[in-house]
C-alpha cells in the first residue's frame, strides 16, 4: 500500500518562491524539458507485459464483477459458436440440394431446348424447298420480311397499310 502524507508548506519552509533557485529558468519554471526523462517511463512499460497488467486487473476488481464479466463473455461465446454452426449447416444443406436437384434440372432444361431448336431447323429445312416452289405461299403486300404462312397485313378501307374497319363499314 501507499503511505499518502500531506505536507504543509507553511510548516516547512520548503516552498519559498521568494529565493531564486538553481533550479530556476528564465520563463520562471523550476524544471526544464530535458530534467524529464522519457527512457524511464518508456522502460517500465515494455517490462510490463499486457498479462501482467490483466493478472494486476484481478486485485483491483471485485470477484462479483469478474464472475458476472466472465459469465457474459461466456454466453456470448457459446451463442456465437451455435450461431456459426447454424448457419454452417444451413450453406451445407441448400448448396447440397442445388447440387443435386438444381444443376440436373437445369441441365435437362437445356438439353430439352436444344432439341426444340433441332427439331424447329430440321422442320425449315424440309419445309424450305417445297414452300420455295408453292405459289401464294407469301401473302400479298407482305414483303420480304414475311414469315411463310402468316396472315396478310391489315389495311384499311382505302386498301392501304394501317387500322383494320370492322366488318360492315
Amino acid at each position: 500500500m501507499v503511505k499518502i502524507e500531506q505536507l504543509d508548506p507553511l510548516e516547512n519552509n520548503e516552498f519559498n518562491f521568494d529565493k531564486e533557485d538553481e533550479y530556476t529558468d528564465i520563463s520562471g519554471s523550476e524544471f526544464s524539458d530535458s530534467d524529464f526523462e522519457d527512457d524511464d517511463l518508456d522502460y517500465e512499460l515494455e517490462e510490463e507485459s499486457l498479462l501482467e497488467r490483466l493478472a494486476a486487473l484481478k486485485d483491483i476488481i471485485p470477484e462479483s464483477q469478474r464472475n458476472a464479466v466472465s459469465n457474459c463473455v461466456g454466453s456470448v461465446v457459446n451463442a456465437s459458436r451455435y450461431g456459426l454452426s447454424l448457419v454452417g449447416k444451413t450453406a451445407w444443406v441448400l448448396s447440397t440440394t442445388a447440387l443435386v436437384l438444381l444443376v440436373p434440372l437445369a441441365l435437362e432444361m437445356e438439353k430439352e431446348q436444344a432439341l426444340t431448336q433441332y427439331e424447329n431447323e430440321a422442320r425449315l429445312t424440309q419445309q424450305g424447298p417445297q414452300q420455295a416452289l408453292q405459289p401464294g405461299v407469301y401473302p400479298p403486300g407482305a414483303g420480304m420480311n414475311a414469315v411463310p404462312g402468316s396472315a396478310p397485313p391489315a389495311t384499311t378501307a382505302t386498301g392501304q397499310p394501317g387500322l383494320t374497319s370492322p366488318p360492315g363499314f
